[in-house]
């Protein structure tokens, strides 16, 4: 008697295999989605912090304080203080003049973002020219 097709044994252990592959890639699939989904938190956070320092060099530093405000719909709140205030280094040596005797006032300024339960602490200066 001549055999054809496959015996149910046969059938099962393809159909074993091929669920253990189809659960395999639906766990790894669910773990890319996990992760994306991690990883455009951060570049939300990033891109938040990036504009907000670029907000803080725009309008200035001259002030230590609190502003708090939204960002889209994450609350922030932004904290500065000043570290230290010099004239800008001159090297003109031939002129007389050399250290810190420059015509502008260099500030530094440690500044302190909270964002979306993060803290991140960074450093900005600032520039200005003395008024004579």
């Amino acid at each position: 008697m001549e055999k054809r097709g496959f015996s149910l044994l046969e059938i099962l252990i393809a159909l074993v295999i091929l669920s253990s592959a189809v659960a395999a890639g639906a766990a790894a699939y669910h773990q890319y989605l996990r992760v994306r989904e991690k990883q455009r938190g951060y570049e939300m956070v990033y891109e938040a912090i990036l504009s907000l320092k670029a907000k803080l060099k725009a309008e200035g530093l001259d002030r230590d304080g609190v502003q708090e405000g939204f960002y889209g719909e994450v609350p922030y709140t932004i904290r500065s203080k000043k570290v230290c205030e010099m004239r800008n280094y001159v090297h003109d040596i031939e002129g007389g003049k050399v250290g810190n005797k420059g015509p502008f006032i260099v500030s530094l300024h440690r500044v302190e973002i909270t964002l979306a339960g993060k803290t991140f602490h960074f450093f900005v200066t600032s520039y200005r020219r003395e008024e004579q």
